[in-house]
């Protein structure tokens, strides 16, 4: 009877235990093989006992140990499928979850999917969704039964949280209204003007492909918009100079990505600052907001430097190399031929409203306006004595 009792006592005591403290797991959803993870276990819990994590009869001893929380660091798993993890206290196992493990490779492929399928199908939108598709298949296992979960967790959790996320919307929106506006004094024939006020001097190949650089450092504000403003308008005067568009496509797409990843104030900013402060909420102990960050990480673009130099050496010393000769050569010789233009060719979103004449000033105000009213509202949002406390402290995603 005393050894029924004692056997009784034993199983109820850690039952009674877990219905009295509510445990919950942080962990990631899915492991990867080979690969250390950590996981934290939240509850209420006795500072004097001692608590372990056991896998696959390996034991792990705590990182850091609470009254509210207990942290096991470096854990690695070194097989396939599902994976058993116990908590334990003084030789007695309160706790257990499974996970999910996956080769490490599998990691990448979403993006990897994501780029050649953009290239297949000319379309970026479902690319993206069906790459993102794959990472929630991924996931859950990437059983079959996950194929259709992950759908449905496409829509009901990557795609829903993304937009219900603040900061997120305000990027959607910054975004959606700065290309408003960058349509808008397309239409209205300021880009055009400006165009006009840079290329009349140029009359020579040279001083066009001079006239293209600088253009594109003038659209800094988003380079999407740079390639469409400054490689659809610049094409009748590359092929009036007889510049090839192989030398056209180097100018814009070096000039326009770079420049809009050093800008203080581009579509880009937010999107990079969004990131950063992700960074710092996982790493801790950085006081420093992400805007400032940012800025002062910008002296370390080298990529972005460079690129627009070595543009700016090329243009003017007229040094091609490789394939690049050979099409400047042929665009020379066809200089005075007539391109066919394609009816996709700019499309009506970059043609210019009828009845209007090319006027610079028509975008030059309303981004003088961008710039102007963005640094007001940054400055005037942040407290400090100095700059750098200014911009630290600024809300950079309202103004």
């Amino acid at each position: 009877m005393i050894s029924y009792l004692k056997t009784l006592i034993f199983f109820v005591i850690p039952i009674q235990v877990l219905a009295a403290n509510t445990i919950t797991v942080e962990a990631p959803k899915i492991l990867l093989k080979n690969v250390d993870f950590s996981v934290t276990f939240r509850g209420d819990f006795s500072i004097d006992e001692q608590f372990f994590l056991e896998h696959d009869g390996k034991t792990y001893s705590p990182h850091a140990t609470s009254a509210e929380k207990i942290t096991f660091k470096d854990i690695r798993i070194n097989s396939l499928g599902h994976a058993s993890f116990s908590l334990g206290s003084n030789d007695l196992k309160i706790f257990e979850f499974e996970k999910y493990a996956i080769r490490p490779w599998v990691s990448i492929l979403p993006p990897i999917i994501a780029i050649a399928l953009a290239f297949l199908t000319k379309s970026i939108v479902p690319s993206l969704f069906v790459a993102i598709w794959f990472g929630a298949w991924a996931v859950n296992g990437l059983t079959f039964g996950g194929i259709f979960t992950g759908l449905l967790d496409t829509f009901n959790v990557f795609i829903l949280n993304t937009i219900l996320d603040k900061d997120h919307a305000v990027i959607g929106l910054f975004t959606l209204m700065l290309g408003g506006m960058v349509g808008i004094i397309y239409r209205n024939g300021g880009m055009h003007g400006i165009i006009q006020l840079l290329i009349k001097k140029a009359n020579t190949p040279k001083k066009g492909q001079i006239s293209i650089w600088l253009f594109g450092l003038i659209i800094f504000f988003d380079d999407y918009s740079n390639t469409l403003i400054v490689g659809n308008t610049s094409r009748l005067l590359c092929d009036k100079l007889g510049i090839s568009r192989e030398k056209l496509a180097y100018l814009v797409d070096s000039t326009s990505a770079p420049v809009a990843t050093i800008a203080v104030i581009t579509t880009w900013i937010g999107f990079q600052i969004s990131i950063i402060s992700d960074s710092i909420e996982t790493i801790g102990g950085i006081s420093e907001s992400a805007y400032l960050l940012f800025i002062n990480s910008i002296a370390y673009s080298f990529y972005p430097f460079l690129a627009i130099f070595l543009v700016g050496l090329v243009v003017t010393l007229g040094k091609d190399f490789g394939p690049m000769v050979e099409a400047e050569i042929l665009a020379r010789k066809n200089k005075n031929k007539v391109v066919e233009q394609t009816k996709n060719d700019g499309g009506d979103d970059l043609r210019v409203k009828d009845n209007i004449s090319y006027n610079a000033i028509n975008a030059i105000l309303p981004i003088s306006v961008l710039v102007v009213s963005m640094f007001y509202f940054i400055f005037s949002s942040g407290e400090g004595e100095s700059i750098k406390d200014i911009l630290g402290s600024a809300d950079t995603f309202s103004a």
